[in-house]
């Protein structure tokens, strides 16, 4: 599939470039036509951006933040209760002082306050009790894969190898460390991380933009006179 402004004709051609001899059909896109269903009227389709950042120092248990990162990614990326989200993301990010675990959602406008607190949720809840064992060790199984397929090259292998090497100034070639994880670990990890800094980027709408304007006010009903934001 190709997506996006591209050209036609350009795009026909690299595919059969890349596909070789392999058998192709071509199927049109379908005609389209304006609806007047309400979803069509009413939908806001530009997106937003709201974010997580919890800070934490040098001495920070690296392969726990990894872990709590991927189940709350899981919490909180699109499903069949949460067909409002867009794209999920999250991440580990290190830096000389210790680094920052990032959740990020896009979803539209009219859910941004929702998902504020939405999105801080499921590392509140990992704070609040450990995983019971047999989910823990389903979920360990699972983000064991998922390291591994992060660090499938050698290439892969080498950029982790040197950003330790940079950060700490220890060599070595242990790069996973998930033998000893517990639930204990993610547990004592998730409840050393502070307060979320919140990131909220796009455009917002605010109950005072889907009131009635004074001036188209019932007649009959007196105005208020406006008075200005803080």
């Amino acid at each position: 599939a190709v997506v996006g402004p591209v050209d036609e004709t350009e795009a026909r051609q690299f595919l059969r470039t890349a596909l070789n001899a392999a058998a192709y059909y071509t199927d049109g896109p379908p005609a389209g036509e304006r609806a007047n269903a309400a979803v069509r009227r009413e939908y806001n389709s530009i997106t937003a951006w709201v974010a997580a950042s919890y800070p934490f120092g040098r001495d920070a248990d690296l392969e726990a933040l990894r872990m709590i990162a991927a189940m709350a990614r899981d919490r909180v990326g699109f499903s069949v209760a949460r067909r409002e989200v867009y794209d999920t993301r999250a991440e580990v990010v290190r830096h000389a002082r210790g680094g920052e675990l990032r959740l990020h959602v896009v979803v539209p406008p009219g859910e941004v306050e929702r998902w504020a607190d939405r999105l801080q949720a499921p590392v509140a809840s990992f704070a609040e009790a450990p995983l019971p064992p047999g989910p823990f060790a389903e979920r360990l199984r699972r983000f064991r894969g998922e390291r591994l397929a992060e660090l499938d090259t050698p290439e892969a292998r080498a950029r982790e190898l040197a950003r330790e090497l940079m950060l700490t100034g220890r060599r070595g070639t242990e790069l996973l460390r998930l033998d000893g994880l517990t639930a204990a670990r993610l547990h004592e990890a998730a409840r050393a991380l502070p307060p979320a800094v919140m990131v909220l980027l796009g455009p917002g709408l605010g109950a005072a933009e889907e009131e009635t304007p004074a001036d188209e006010a019932p007649a009959g009903e007196p105005q208020e006179e406006p008075t200005a934001p803080p």
